[in-house]
């Protein structure tokens, strides 16, 4: 229990603190409508402290526009001089996100979604001998001496249910969100978001109280 409450905080704020920040609060209410599935039922982690957005390798040919109207209007100077000024360190866990657990670095899911590691072992095996393999994140598949393909796969898929069921999508995805950038006047935004190696840049504006996406950038898909 002390281990897992070290790895995590959940994202939980004072009123006062989301009284004076409820513009970021609201842009990310949006942010993760756009990006979080609805597969994610009970949780899903956050990178506790967030960086600038990257923009080394922008070019403005990179917009991807949902809103063509602003296409002239995106303050882009405002965007690259509040970056380079901001030297401000900025955590998640100051914020109220329903189902969000912000993590640190050093506490990242050590999971391997797409490695599938198995063992086929006789019943004789000793239960220290699975329950190490096990911690390392291999599917232990106890055979009795004879037993058939056929008996052999059916015990392999009940494992491997038994071990997907143990590691859902959840336990193993990282959001990555970025520090909001905003315009002087607080009505366009910016902000980055990656996931599993995969992310996008995103450019939104503010239209009669609520954050409307209009642009996206720098986008990798993995």
């Amino acid at each position: 229990m002390k281990g897992l409450i070290l790895a995590f905080v959940f994202c939980l704020t004072s009123l006062a603190s989301l009284a004076a920040d409820t513009t970021i609060v609201k842009l990310m209410q949006k942010v993760i409508e756009l990006n979080v599935p609805t597969y994610y039922h009970n949780y899903y982690y956050v990178l506790d402290k967030a960086e600038n957005p990257k923009m080394e390798e922008f070019h403005w040919i990179d917009l991807q526009w949902e809103k063509q109207e602003f296409r002239t209007k995106l303050p882009w100077d405002e965007f690259t001089n509040a970056i380079k000024a901001d030297t401000s360190t900025f955590k998640w866990s100051a914020y109220n996100f329903p189902k969000a657990k912000c993590i640190d670095k050093d506490h990242l899911p050590r999971h391997n979604p797409h490695v599938r590691i198995i063992r086929i072992m006789p019943a004789n095996t000793p239960k220290k001998v699975i329950d190490s393999l096990e911690a390392k994140d291999q599917i232990v598949v106890v055979v009795k001496k004879g037993a058939t393909k056929k008996q052999i796969a059916l015990q392999e898929k009940k494992m491997l249910a038994r071990y997907e069921a143990k590691w859902p999508e959840e336990s193993y995805s990282v959001f990555i969100f970025s520090k909001p950038i905003f315009s002087s006047d607080r009505q366009y935004a910016i902000i980055s978001v990656e996931l599993n190696g995969g992310g996008c840049h995103y450019a939104f504006k503010n239209i009669n109280g609520r954050w409307e996406l209009i642009a996206s950038f720098l986008c990798k898909i993995i």
